[in-house]
Formats: C-alpha cells, sequence, structure tokens
C-alpha cells in the first residue's frame, strides 16, 4: 500500500529556495525603469537599500496553507532570508560580479521570463469560468473517474517504452506470477521498476486505468503508453464513487486550466506568425517544434490528474 510521504526538506530551506528566486527576479527587473517611492511600507532597511513588506508578503503568500496563528513566524523567517540575500546581493554588485558575462546572461533571461509570464498572465486574467453544463458533459465522459470511480490494489512493473520487449512480455505476463515475469525481464536484461500500492482512480494513468476496467482480482495486462510500459495486475478493488457536487471543483479547475492554455497558444502561434524571427543555419526549423509557453510550464495534466483531497487517498 502507498503511503504519501511529506517532503525531508526543512521549512527554512524551501523558504530560501523561495525567497532567492524572488529576490534573483526583482534584480532583473530592476531594468525596466523607476518605480519611485510613493508610501510604499518598508518591512526592512539593509544598507540603503529597501525591503518592501508589499515584496516580503509576496514571498509568504508564496506558501499555501500556513495556519493563521504561525503566519507571523512565516513573515519573520521570510524576512531574515530576505535581509541575507539582499546583503549578499549587495555584495554581489560591490564586487562587479553583475557584469560577468554569465551572471548578465542569467539576469536578462529572468527578465524576460518574468515579462513574457506576466503577459500571458494577462491573456487569461478575464476568462469566464467553466459552464456548468461543461461540467456535467465532463462528468459524463468520464465515468471511471467519477460514477464508476473505485480505489485500486495493485501490482505493478514499469520500463521505458524503448527497452520493453511488449509482444513477448504479453506472452509472459498473461499467466506467470510477477516474480517469473521479474525474473523473464531481467534475463532478458531490461531495466524496470517494480511497485505495489493502492491508489484511487485519479492517480492512474488513463490508459491504464481502461485495462483497469476490463480486469478481474488477479489478472494481468500489458499496457504501452507514451510515459513508458506497464504490467498491472489487479489485487482488488473497491467501489468509491464520486457524485456530481463532489467532482465538480477538480472539474472546473482542469477545464479552466485547459482554457487557459489553449487561449495562450493560439496567442503564441499568432504572435510568431506576425513576428519576423531569423534563425542562425544551425536552428533553422526551430519554431516548427511548438510553442514555448511560459504559464502552462507543467504537462498538460490528463482527466486522471485530479486531487478530490485527503478523503481519497489510502
Amino acid at each position: 500500500m502507498s503511503r504519501s510521504r511529506s517532503s525531508s526538506t526543512p521549512r527554512s530551506a524551501r523558504l530560501g529556495v523561495a525567497a532567492l528566486t524572488a529576490v534573483a527576479l526583482a534584480l532583473a527587473l530592476a531594468g525596466c525603469g523607476d518605480v519611485g517611492h510613493a508610501a510604499i511600507p518598508v518591512a526592512a532597511k539593509v544598507n540603503a537599500n529597501e525591503i518592501s513588506v508589499h515584496q516580503l508578503d509576496s514571498l509568504v503568500a508564496q506558501r499555501p496553507g500556513v495556519p493563521t496563528e504561525q503566519l507571523e513566524q512565516a513573515r519573520r523567517e521570510t524576512l531574515d532570508l530576505l535581509v541575507g540575500q539582499e546583503l549578499a546581493a549587495q555584495m554581489a554588485l560591490k564586487s562587479r560580479l553583475d557584469r560577468a558575462p554569465e551572471v548578465v546572461a542569467s539576469l536578462n533571461a529572468a527578465r524576460r521570463e518574468i515579462l513574457a509570464r506576466s503577459y500571458q498572465a494577462s491573456l487569461v486574467a478575464d476568462l469566464p469560468p467553466p459552464s456548468d453544463a461543461r461540467v456535467r458533459q465532463y462528468y459524463a465522459a468520464h465515468p471511471l473517474l467519477f460514477a464508476r470511480r473505485r480505489v485500486y490494489a495493485l501490482r505493478e512493473i514499469a520500463m521505458p517504452v524503448k527497452d520493453a520487449p511488449v509482444a513477448a512480455l504479453g506472452k509472459v505476463a498473461r499467466a506467470a506470477p510477477m516474480e517469473k515475469i521479474e525474473a523473464w525481464l531481467r534475463s532478458q536484461q531490461v531495466a524496470y521498476a517494480a511497485t505495489a500500492s493502492t491508489r484511487p482512480a485519479e492517480q492512474i494513468l488513463p490508459a491504464v486505468l481502461d485495462a483497469l476496467d476490463g480486469l478481474r482480482p488477479g489478472q494481468t495486462a500489458v499496457v504501452e503508453t507514451e510515459q513508458g510500459v506497464f504490467v498491472v495486475r489487479l489485487v482488488a478493488a473497491r467501489d468509491e464513487p464520486l457524485d456530481q457536487i463532489a467532482a465538480a471543483p477538480p472539474i472546473r479547475r482542469l477545464l479552466a486550466e485547459q482554457n487557459a492554455r489553449e487561449v495562450v497558444t493560439r496567442d503564441m502561434r499568432q504572435l510568431k506568425e506576425k513576428a519576423r524571427i531569423e534563425y542562425a543555419n544551425e536552428f533553422v526549423g526551430s519554431g516548427n517544434h511548438g510553442q514555448a509557453i511560459a504559464v502552462a510550464q507543467a504537462e498538460t495534466p490528463a482527466p486522471a490528474g485530479f486531487d478530490f483531497g485527503a478523503r481519497s487517498r489510502r
């Protein structure tokens, strides 16, 4: 049975990463112009430079789930990190490290990314939320995630697509115990990973979930996906359906993300068509490999990418 594990990274270290990123991006934007000093509340002054309350609270806001009673402590921890980083940044400027080619390149890249993200975020800021009709339609189209949702106990063997002898594996996996399948893979010198877990439908790849729907306990399927090849044995399953009311919030989030990606992708395509873009010889054709979308850095979530909350985790 799989267990969810909390990150072993100390809280102060995670804060440090977030704060360091913010400081780097703030430095990158410094070339955008003077924003003035009109009544900006100051959290701390480090030598001649100020750290604003707005900057501090923006970083604290990036830490979801901070209890109200711990908010003040979180602000103090974040401010302490910002003070240390401001001192380091001042020393970097004093040492003229900002003139080093690699630093200049990093600052320019950070500034460009911030501006691109800001523009793309503005494209989707006022998009209407998904309609109730679309939510109902999505619910009906994915019964394995909702009306027929189940929690599965599984044994799995996963391997890269390029290494998997799929046809032969299908014959071996039909009746053999998982241990014999693993032994056969080792004899074929195929790299693999074996796991045992209990997971709800939304945490399972769509292709694997479809295959599980046709299995009885004790049966095995070999499923080839873009992510890899999986030998999946169904140990047991129990019904835990979700009605439309419970499923509506995650469906709305997914549809909203899809809408945003579509809007940004369409706009970026139009901008590229209108722009004059010249590639050096070795990069000719680079523009045909898809759009670089800053807003949608993560992979497009599959229908099984929901998070229904703690009640769904086992």
